[in-house]
This record gives structure tokens, sequence and C-alpha cells, in this order.
């Protein structure tokens, strides 16, 4: 499996349960990193949009509950598996484009092709597919789509140290840390 994006999720569970919907699970509260499925493996946490996407969790009830040295974890990884997959943390794809149809948490509740296409920041949050694809109402996860003064908007946070990581990563200036024993 090409892998062409990386999600950031939070998971709305406790600090200490992984999921294995994602591949990664950092703990809210500590620097704590766990693969919980092979970056070949297609994993399930974005809707209609988990092939060729590693998704990133953090397990907290709440983002209040995330503290820096998981904020710190979180972009570390991201940075080193953007270089893992030369990815361009700063960058965008194009993706099909879906739209949610049917009545909403039933059973004709879905996803279906639109034939068109979107353009997706290559590190995201659920919540930005949910707005492109027609339920923003369900999904916030890291706040990419709050203003980035509202305290839950933890992208606003990440993406920075990301850039930063990912270059220090790129010149050699310091080492890989969470991906070295990459499954």
């Amino acid at each position: 499996m090409t892998i062409r994006n990386i999600t950031i999720h939070w998971s709305a569970g406790n600090d200490r349960t992984k999921y294995d919907e994602y591949h990664y699970n950092v703990s809210g509260d500590l620097a704590e990193v766990t693969q919980t499925l092979g970056t070949s493996v297609k994993g399930s946490h974005t809707w209609m949009r988990n092939t060729g996407n590693i998704g990133c969790a953090f397990d907290a009830p709440g983002p209040s509950e995330v503290m820096p040295v998981a904020l710190e974890a979180m972009s570390k990884l991201i940075a080193e598996l953007a270089c893992k997959f030369n990815l361009d943390p700063k960058g965008t794809i194009t993706l099909p484009a879906y739209k949610r149809v049917g009545v909403p948490d039933s059973e004709s509740d879905k996803l279906i092709p639109t034939g068109g296409t979107i353009t997706a920041h290559v590190v995201s949050d659920h919540a930005m597919f949910a707005e492109l694809d027609g339920y923003p109402n369900d999904r916030w996860d890291v706040g990419s789509r709050l203003p980035a003064s509202d305290p839950r908007n933890l992208y606003a946070v990440i993406m920075p140290k990301v850039h930063y990581y990912y270059d220090e990563l790129k010149a050699g200036k310091c080492h890989f840390e969470h991906t070295v024993n990459m499954k």
C-alpha cells in the first residue's frame, strides 16, 4: 500500500486504551507512542478514506486532557512518518470526492463517490474530511476546522511543531524515535 497522507484523531477514550482502528496511539498524558497497526495494513479510522492513510490518535477523554509532552510526541511522530514515506507535511493531495446520502446514523447513511475530486492537506484531521464529505457536525477531532485561538484546536498547535521536526529530521539534526521499529 502506498502511503499518501496522515490523519490525526482524538479517540475520546482514556489515556491507557489503545485503539486498533489507528496505526499509532499517543497517550494524552505521556509521550508514550504505541503502534497498533502495521503501516501496510489499512486502518478503519476515517470514513471511506483509509487506503494509503495512516491514522494517528490522541488517547484522551478530551483536548484539555492532552498534555504538552503528548503534543510533542504526536508532532515528532507525524514528522517521522512524513520523512519515512516521503510526504510533504506542508503539501496537499488530490483525492476522490464523496458526499453523504441517506438518513444520518441509519442503515441508509453512507458516502458515495461524486466523480469529482477534492484537495486535502497531506497531514489533516478527521474533521477536515468530515467537512469536505458532508458530515461536519459528526467530527471535530483535533480541531482543524475551529479558529486557531480556540483551545480545542490542537491542529494549530501541532502543525508548526511537525514542520520544525520534519526540517530537523531532514537536516539530520535530530534522530528518529517513534518509528525506529516500525512495522
